[in-house]
């Protein structure tokens, strides 16, 4: 990032990248999750 950003954009960035690494994990773990049940029930 350019320093010059204000720290409002960074904490922005901050913010946008977490929240998109919380819904990758929850994606992730549903899918799992899903495909355990799927083969428990196969």
């Amino acid at each position: 990032m350019k320093p010059g950003l204000p720290r409002w954009v960074a904490w922005a960035v901050a913010v946008v990248v977490a929240a998109m690494v919380v819904v990758a994990v929850l994606l992730v773990a549903a899918v799992v999750s899903l495909a355990g049940d799927v083969g428990v029930a196969a």
